[in-house]
C-alpha cells in the first residue's frame, strides 16, 4: 500500500533532519528523492558528471541495481530523462560534493573513483538495503510516520499534483 507524506511532513523532515548532530551521509539522496521523484537506483547510480549545476538539471543515465551493480541506462527507455532540480537541492549537493572531495583526499589510492554522488567513504557504491535502512533510521529520529523509501517518489508526485502541475509533465518527470 502506497503511503505519502504531506508537504508539511516533508518540510518537517528537512528541518528536523538538518538539526541533528550526526546527520547521515545518505541525507542528500533522501532529499533528491523528495525533490525530484528519482528512484533509489537512479539516486545511487547518479554521477557528478550527470549533474549540471548551471542549469539545475540532472541527467539520468545510469542506475545501481539491488545487487550493487552499476548499469548504464535506466529502468526502461522512458526512464532515461532530464530532471530539473530546485536551488535548495543544489545547495545540499554542493555541500555533499565538498564532503566527497575531502574523503577522496583522506582515502588517497584506496579511493575507488566511480564519480558517484552517493557512495561510501572510499568511493564504492552504497548497498541499496543499507541506504534504505539509513532512511528508516532517520525517519524514526525525526518522529515521522514510517513510509517505504519508494514512497518518497509518490510523495513528490502527490505534492506536484496538489500544486496543480500538469499531469503529463509529472509523468514525464517520473
Amino acid at each position: 500500500e502506497i503511503q505519502v507524506w504531506s508537504l508539511n511532513q516533508v518540510n518537517e523532515f528537512i528541518v528536523k533532519a538538518e538539526s541533528l548532530k550526526n546527520l547521515t551521509r545518505c541525507y542528500t539522496g533522501m532529499l533528491m528523492a523528495l525533490m525530484t521523484g528519482m528512484r533509489q537506483g537512479e539516486i545511487l547510480g547518479l554521477r557528478w558528471q550527470d549533474i549540471h549545476f548551471v542549469t539545475n538539471l540532472i541527467y539520468i543515465t545510469q542506475t545501481l541495481s539491488q545487487d550493487g551493480t552499476l548499469k548504464y541506462g535506466a529502468k526502461n527507455d522512458a526512464s532515461v530523462r532530464v530532471i530539473h532540480f530546485p536551488n535548495r537541492l543544489k545547495e545540499q549537493l554542493l555541500v555533499h560534493y565538498k564532503l566527497i572531495q575531502e574523503e577522496k583526499k583522506v582515502a588517497g589510492k584506496k579511493y575507488e573513483d566511480n564519480d558517484l554522488v552517493m557512495c561510501t567513504k572510499i568511493g564504492k557504491p552504497l548497498i541499496p538495503r543499507n541506504f534504505r535502512k539509513e532512511f528508516y533510521n532517520l525517519t524514526g529520529k525525526v518522529g515521522l510516520p514510517k513510509i517505504r523509501f519508494h514512497d518518497l517518489r509518490h510523495t513528490h508526485a502527490t505534492i506536484l499534483i496538489q500544486q496543480n502541475v500538469n499531469v503529463k509533465l509529472i509523468s514525464e518527470r517520473l
